[in-house]
């Protein structure tokens, strides 16, 4: 049986998960993380927005007003979250390169100057919205779908899912 509430939710969990190391995290790993986390969010949100709310909008006629509506707007917040985040890492790294006088040798070098103060502020807010967003999701869509969903529709929907360009880190 094609259990959507439960693939959508392990993709909640993956998301939390790696949104939690990049927080304890430092320089280039936390970097590292947050990529994987903002491709796989908007990979995510991409699932959602194209494949999931569309037949609960049109079965509940709740699209200009309902439950999804609101989960739009908090994906907008999200997005500028990210973006916000996003700016923050890339003004605070400069790259370049040096020659090594022993070899001669050209070698890459990233200086971080980041401000880690900023990116906090962002992240927290991030977190703020994430875990009551995602519990909604839950609680309504992807159980609403579960329920009243006939198995080859959601069969169909997760496979419409899985053809979805993955975010960077090669989740889909």
């Amino acid at each position: 049986m094609t259990d959507l509430a439960a693939l959508m939710s392990q993709d909640h969990d993956w998301l939390t998960a790696v949104f939690a190391d990049f927080r304890k995290s430092a320089g280039g790993e936390a970097w590292k993380l947050f990529s994987q986390f903002e491709s796989g969010l908007r990979a995510h949100i991409d699932k959602e927005e194209q494949i999931l709310f569309p037949p609960f909008e049109e079965r509940t006629g709740t699209c200009a007003s309902g439950p999804t509506a609101i989960m739009r707007v908090e994906h907008q917040q999200i997005n500028q979250l990210l973006q916000s985040i996003r700016q923050e890492i890339d003004r605070g790294r400069r790259q370049g390169y040096m020659r090594v006088p022993e070899t001669g040798r050209m070698q890459h070098f990233i200086v971080d100057e980041t401000d880690r103060d900023a990116v906090n502020k962002s992240v927290k807010q991030l977190a703020d919205v994430l875990h009551p967003h995602h519990r909604k999701e839950e609680e309504i869509v992807y159980l609403w779908l579960q329920r009243t969903s006939a198995e080859a529709e959601r069969v169909v929907l997760a496979e419409r899912m899985q053809s979805l360009p993955p975010g960077r880190d090669g989740r889909s």
